[in-house]
């Protein structure tokens, strides 16, 4: 659509004010522009928007839909928000992956792909693409582009390479016409990647870690939230009834979360630190020649002796307490 012909035809400009604005130039180069919806029981719900973090870090106001009316341009500092209320946010990357993850308000793309994705969500991750000059897509709306439909990818955000410009009740991305080194946020599934890694179609396409999707929009995610912290639970009370067993119970824990589908295989075996290991492992045999060469007993010794001669419990087991503190630290690198 031509926005220049349609307004001459109607003789009426029907453009938010901020389209005009940002026609001069390239005003959001360092940012993504996202829209969020408040959730109706959002903590925001009733705060000023100024006074919330959706205005801080370097995210900047773009636009607002609410039942008072619609704003744009110039962010409505004082304006209370309300369960519903449509943002539109200019963000860093790191706010905005904050953003993606925080329970008071839902990416508007986010709930539309989790409608539409009945499972394998927990495998999908964002993509930051970069459009390559001479890729077919430019000039094309977002919502009629092929990456919809391949790979099951959805676009959140975008970074322009030239102007911003938004219609009235339309999804910021998905009203977005494509320019050449136009950089996307894409959540897609691994495949995604291979599939465009290589290719001619963007310049570059690196996968963003660590950046599954939230899993706190369906009844299905709020019961394996349950299940996690039951799973948790029990292994804590193994281990206390049945010290002996530590590494059983662990193992058996992270069976039941990857079997009620709580984490995947490839999250499980990523949150095994090699440097954790080779701590426990380095302090267990120092531990042991403290203990056989009566380092241990010597000093266990030295601090009863102690604490006979202040005769204050409390001193003594403050003592031991800073003693194995120090120790710790000592053992830890810290």
């Amino acid at each position: 659509i031509d926005d220049d012909a349609e307004v001459a035809a109607s003789g009426k400009d029907n453009r938010s004010p901020l389209a005009s604005f940002a026609s001069t130039g390239p005003i959001h180069a360092k940012t993504f522009v996202v829209d969020v919806t408040v959730r109706p029981k959002s903590k925001l719900v009733g705060k000023q928007i100024g006074d919330t973090l959706l205005c801080r870090n370097g995210n900047e106001l773009l636009h607002l839909s609410s039942a008072d009316g619609v704003f744009d341009g110039v962010a409505p500092v004082d304006h209370e928000i309300v369960g519903g209320d449509i943002v539109v946010l200019a963000c860093p990357l790191k706010e905005l992956l904050k953003l993606r993850y925080d329970r008071d308000v839902t990416f508007r793309r986010q709930q539309q792909i989790t409608q539409t994705l009945k499972a394998g969500r927990r495998h999908r991750k964002l993509f930051e693409v970069v459009v390559a000059p001479g890729n077919p897509l430019i000039g094309s709306y977002v919502r009629d582009s092929f990456i919809m439909s391949l790979h099951q990818a959805e676009i959140l955000a975008v970074r322009y390479s030239g102007t911003f410009a938004m219609r009235h009740g339309d999804d910021v991305t998905q009203s977005h016409q494509i320019e050449a080194y136009d950089t996307m946020l894409v959540e897609s599934y691994p495949s995604f990647e291979k599939a465009f890694k290589t290719g001619s179609a963007f310049l570059s396409v690196t996968p963003i870690e660590s950046s599954t999707p939230p899993r706190n929009y369906t009844k299905v995610d709020t019961s394996r939230m349950l299940v996690s912290g039951l799973v948790v639970i029990l292994m804590i009370v193994g281990i206390v009834g049945y010290s002996d067993f530590i590494f059983e119970w662990a193992i058996v824990a992270a069976f039941l979360l990857i079997w009620t589908q709580c984490l995947t295989v490839s999250e499980a075996f990523k949150a095994v630190k090699g440097r954790v290991i080779l701590g426990i492992l380095a302090a267990m045999g120092l531990g042991g020649a403290l203990q056989n060469t009566g380092v241990a007993l010597a000093a266990a010794t030295g601090m009863a002796q102690l604490g006979l001669m202040l005769h204050s419990p409390i001193l003594l087991l403050s003592l031991i307490y800073y003693t194995v503190a120090l120790l710790s630290c000592v053992a830890g690198n810290q």
